[in-house]
């Protein structure tokens, strides 16, 4: 009989030790993944539409841009930015396509994402975060 007893003890101790070895592992190395926040963008150049518009070759990495949100294209993911403060007619438009949820049209935002071009050689913002001002 002690010697079913201090089995049982041993392996309730070696139970414990390894759920206390594994519960350290996770801690102190989540996996990779799931960390959800966003991106940090504080350091981030914000420029105006107009100039991205202008010269896009010249932006590269990843910016933020701030205009208005002029059109929606939800079935391409998609919506246009133009100048803060134009006339429709007088400020050309940005493509910006973006996962998630699209602004509402009229509101002035920041994007953060970066330009790339399509297969036919235009110029599109790929953007990562909308936040609006």
């Amino acid at each position: 009989m002690y010697s079913k007893i201090t089995q049982a003890s041993w392996v309730v101790v070696a139970a414990i030790l390894i759920t206390a070895v594994l519960g350290f592992c996770i801690w102190t190395y989540p996996v990779s993944g799931t960390d959800t926040s966003k991106a940090d963008y504080s350091e981030t150049e914000i420029v105006a539409v107009e100039k991205v518009l202008a010269s896009p070759e010249n932006f590269t990495g990843t910016i933020g841009v701030i205009g208005k949100v002029m059109s929606i294209d939800q079935s391409k993911s998609m919506f246009f930015m133009g100048c803060i403060g134009a006339i429709s007619c007088a400020c050309a438009e940005m493509p910006v396509k973006i996962v998630g949820d699209m602004p509402e049209i009229g509101s002035e935002v920041v994007v953060y994402g970066e330009i790339t071009t399509t297969e036919a050689g235009k110029y599109i913002f790929n953007g990562q975060e909308v936040k609006s001002q």
